[in-house]
C-alpha cells in the first residue's frame, strides 16, 4: 500500500497498492478508517471530518488467505458541511479500526473483508437467516432520502427498509451451492462521496449444524495458547470445530473492547447460557452483555456476584448467532475466556 501523505478535509485521495502487494490477488477490500469501505484494486476517498485515520487494504489471495496493510493519514482543515453515508453492521466486518493503536494481530486469526455481509448456509438443511444494515451520516447536514436497490435481480436476498436502515433476508434453498454475491447500492442527493455498494455473500456449502447438547467454547488458541489475544487494532477470527471467538484485546477495558462468542453452525433451539465457575471475576465486577438470537440483539447487565447464568435465550440455526461481553460501562476489566451453551426444555427467560 502506497505511503499517503497529509491531506485536507475534501481533498480526494487515491488509494493503491505498491508493486507486488497485489501479486496474485483475487479482490482487494478498502477500509478508509472512518466507517466507509470500497473494493477494487485501486480506490478514492474524500474524508468529512479532519483527524488522524487507519486506512487499510485487505488482498484476497487465490490460496484463500488475506494479507492486510495499513497506513495512517492526517487529514486537516475545516469539516464539511456535506452529509457523507456511511452503512454499518453489527458484524465485526464493519466494525471500525481506531488509529494509534497497534495494527498486528497476536492471535493468528483470520482477517475479515472490510465492508462485506456474509450468510453461511448447509446445503443439506438450508435455512433463512436475517441481518441489519444502518444508514448513518458521518459529515454535515443531515442525510437526504435514500433510496435502495440491488445492483441486479437477486432470488435469494431480499430487503425491506427500517427506521435506520434496511433488513436483508438470505434464503438458502434459493442459493445455488458455492459463493454467490449480491450489491446493494445506497444512494441519495448530494452525498459527498456518491452511491454506497455492500457486497452481500452467501456460501451454501457442507455446514452441517452442530447437533450437541452442550457446547463448549474457549477463547484461546490451542495451538498458540500463549498468544491468542488481538490487540484493539481490530477484530479477528479464532475458529475451532464448535464455533467461533472473535476479540480484540485481552483486557477488555477500553471503549469498543470485547469478546464475541459465535457458535458454528448451531442447532435451533433453547440454551442456557453459562459462565464457568473458575473465570477470573474481580468482586463487584458487572458487564454488559449482548446476545443476538432467534428474535433479534437483546442486552443484559452480567453481575457474577449474584450468577455466573445468562439465562435461557432461543437461538436460530446457522452462524448468525452471538454472546457479546462489552467493556463500554464495565465496572473492572472484563476476560471472559470461556463460555458454555447448554441445551435445554426450559423456557426463555426473556
Amino acid at each position: 500500500m502506497a505511503p499517503l501523505g497529509p491531506s485536507k478535509v475534501l481533498d480526494r485521495v487515491d488509494f493503491e497498492l505498491t508493486a507486488g502487494a497485489g501479486t496474485n490477488a483475487v479482490e482487494v477490500y478498502w477500509d478508509f478508517g472512518d466507517g466507509t469501505f470500497a473494493r477494487g484494486t485501486k480506490a478514492s476517498h474524500r474524508y468529512c471530518k479532519r483527524g488522524v485515520y487507519a486506512a487499510r487494504a485487505v488482498v484476497a489471495r487465490r490460496d484463500g488467505t488475506k494479507d492486510e496493510f495499513v497506513r495512517h493519514l492526517t487529514v486537516s482543515g475545516t469539516d464539511a458541511a456535506s452529509p457523507s453515508l456511511c452503512v454499518t453492521a453489527d458484524e465485526p466486518a464493519f466494525f471500525p479500526r481506531p488509529a494509534g493503536s497497534p495494527q498486528t494481530s497476536a492471535g493468528m486469526g483470520e482477517i475479515f473483508a472490510p465492508g462485506v455481509m456474509a450468510f453461511k448456509i448447509d446445503d443439506g438443511r438450508p435455512h433463512v437467516e436475517t441481518r441489519e444494515l444502518f444508514f448513518e451520516n458521518i459529515g454535515g447536514g443531515e442525510l437526504p432520502d435514500l433510496s435502495v436497490r440491488l445492483a441486479s435481480p437477486c432470488d435469494w436476498l431480499t430487503f425491506v427498509r427500517t427506521a435506520r436502515g434496511v433488513r436483508l433476508t438470505a434464503d438458502g434453498a434459493k442459493a445455488r451451492k458455492g459463493v454467490s454475491e449480491a450489491v446493494l447500492i445506497v444512494s441519495g442527493d448530494g452525498l459527498l462521496n456518491g452511491p454506497v455498494e455492500v457486497p452481500v455473500q452467501i456460501d451454501v456449502g457442507k455446514y452441517p449444524w452442530a447437533d450437541r447438547g452442550r457446547h463448549d467454547f474457549f477463547a484461546f488458541n490451542k495451538r498458540f495458547p500463549s498468544t491468542f489475544y488481538a490487540t484493539p487494532g481490530g477484530w479477528y477470527r479464532l475458529a475451532s470445530n464448535i464455533g467461533d471467538v472473535i476479540c480484540t484485546s485481552g483486557a477488555r477495558r477500553r471503549e469498543g473492547e470485547a469478546a464475541r462468542f459465535v457458535p458454528w453452525m448451531l442447532k435451533p433451539g433453547m440454551y442456557e447460557v453459562k459462565v464457568p465457575l473458575d473465570t477470573p471475576m474481580a468482586p463487584g465486577l458487572s458487564c454488559n452483555v449482548r446476545i443476538r438470537g432467534a428474535h433479534g440483539v437483546e442486552t443484559l447487565r452480567f453481575e457474577p456476584d449474584k450468577s455466573m447464568s445468562l439465562g435461557v435465550h432461543e437461538f436460530s440455526a446457522g452462524n448468525g448467532n452471538y454472546i457479546s461481553f462489552e467493556s463500554a460501562g464495565a465496572t473492572g476489566e472484563v476476560v471472559v475466556r470461556k463460555i458454555r451453551m447448554i441445551m435445554t426444555d426450559k423456557m426463555s427467560s426473556k
